[in-house]
């Protein structure tokens, strides 16, 4: 799981366009975005790399990524 912080989003047409951009490089990510922590988890396979810049193609500065450890239940 990758975790982006990305400045600029305020509302569901902001999460809607950081989905559409995410999916445009992994159709089958999990997208979660959080607007008041200004962060952006993606769950697939895609490219950390093209998803930060698909990302920041609709408008959204990515300040960096983390990877994740998915936790087990």
């Amino acid at each position: 799981m990758l975790e982006y912080k990305a400045s600029g989003m305020t509302c569901r047409s902001c999460v809607a366009h950081v989905t559409k951009a995410v999916k445009s490089v992994d159709p089958l990510a999990g997208v979660t975005v959080d607007l008041s922590n200004q962060t952006i988890r993606v769950e697939g396979n895609g490219d950390a790399e093209a998803i930060r810049l698909a990302i920041e193609a609709e408008g959204y500065p990515v300040s960096g990524f983390t990877t994740l450890q998915a936790t087990a239940q």
